[in-house]
């Protein structure tokens, strides 16, 4: 079936677009959806799917082709020469199909070089760059800037996690954001993950396939409360759990569910019977999880900072730190209208900017001449202030060679 799909790709090169390589929170699915739904041809390839959302359909899954990296050395090390291979062959079906080349979570036909960038510039394709998260996201500049804003507890639970600066290399990063930053026509990215960045770029919006969620206010008198967690300490869940057990202490009536190991589906189907979802406390934007949750009619605490991350003002969600959990937490459960009017406002919300045919057609205008006229942010914090750390470098040679031997091992 996917070889048929892929044969079909390319009957036509008439307004395709390239989607890859790196799938996160099924972002590229819901992209090929939305191009799909206004008459675009796409061809859709990654490295593998996203565990979360299996029963999405690409043109090409690599790992499906290779299998996963097991075996002998000589077996692993095939494999990582096969899945080049098959790259290259992908970059240049796509080189000669598509017009329009996305590129999600800063990644690259050829990771190690970004050859292709140049590349697809000179054949005269047009790059969008989306950067999601720790693909650009380093810790020692993110660590910097939210101590000078004076909001360091920010940052501590994603830099103090075990492996997280061992994985974090920051001159792969500069590379990265220096090549995006010369051959990219459009770059989405966020503020809190942006730090390194220095050419102006427009603010990443989660697109969502809004037929997928249904629409549901319970308003229940007991309300049921959930959180759903992929990572317990970014996402600041012994706190989030301390708060209801201090709220049940007190005798306050509700339920709540702790959702971990969920697929997609599973959780939606959570959702749609909820009424709370408490999201990330440590965040500085509102992200899959909580947009979700306001699609599916539930009122959503998230932790968040709105003039920082440009999130619009009629955005009903009510933003939360370690300092308000407790009460904001509190006041929701016990206010039945206000959850049912916060309910009714967040379905508005995410028709308005996050319906994935609005968010791909703002792509396409901004790719027209002259379609942006002023970009969401103009970051200065790499060129002003940011020093990198004396031991950056040195901790990186080392932590590299410790990942050879950990791949040498494995």
């Amino acid at each position: 079936m996917v070889d048929s799909i892929t044969n079909a790709a390319f009957r036509s090169k008439r307004n395709r677009i390239f989607i890859g390589l790196i799938e996160i929170a099924n972002i590229g699915a819901t992209y090929a959806k939305a191009f799909q739904a206004l008459g675009y041809r796409t061809y859709t390839v990654v490295q593998e799917k996203n565990p979360y959302f299996t029963y999405e359909k690409y043109d090409v899954v690599i790992a499906e082709k290779i299998g996963l990296f097991h075996g002998s050395l000589l077996d692993r090390f095939l494999s990582l020469v096969f899945r080049q291979l098959l790259l290259i062959i992908e970059f240049i079906k796509a080189l000669y199909c598509c017009d329009i080349f996305i590129f999600i979570y800063g990644s690259s036909f050829f990771p190690e070089s970004y050859i292709d960038y140049p590349i697809l510039k000179l054949a005269g394709k047009k790059i969008v760059t989306v950067f999601c998260g720790c693909d650009i996201r380093h810790w020692s500049a993110y660590e910097q800037e939210f101590e000078s804003l004076k909001r360091g507890v920010l940052y501590k639970s994603c830099c103090e996690e075990c492996d997280l600066r061992s994985l974090c290399y920051l001159t792969r990063k500069i590379r990265i954001a220096k090549v995006n930053e010369k051959y990219s026509n459009l770059i989405l990215s966020q503020r809190n993950q942006s730090q390194i960045l220095k050419r102006p770029y427009m603010r990443f919006n989660i697109p969502l396939v809004l037929l997928k969620y249904q629409f549901n206010v319970p308003a229940r008198d007991v309300p049921l409360v959930v959180h759903a967690p992929t990572n317990r300490s970014v996402k600041g869940t012994e706190q989030i759990v301390e708060a209801v057990k201090k709220l049940r202490r007190e005798g306050i009536d509700f339920e709540f569910r702790l959702i971990e190991n969920c697929s997609n589906r599973e959780l939606l189907k959570i959702l749609t019977d909820s009424d709370i979802v408490v999201d990330q406390l440590y965040a500085q934007t509102i992200a899959t999880l909580a947009l979700e949750s306001l699609a599916t009619g539930n009122a959503v605490l998230v932790g968040s900072m709105p003039d920082y991350e440009l999130i619009p003002g009629d955005c009903p969600a009510v933003f939360i730190n370690y300092n308000t959990l407790y009460d904001e937490l509190k006041g929701v459960i016990l206010d039945k209208e206000r959850r049912i009017s916060m309910s009714k406002a967040g379905r508005k919300y995410v028709e308005t900017y996050h319906d994935h045919i609005v968010v791909v057609k703002q792509i396409l205008n901004w790719l027209e001449p002259g379609g942006i006229q002023k970009y969401d942010y103009y970051p200065d914090f790499a060129e002003k202030h940011y020093r990198m750390p004396d031991d950056v470098l040195k901790k990186e040679r080392f932590y590299l060679l410790k990942d050879i031997i950990r791949f040498l091992r494995q």
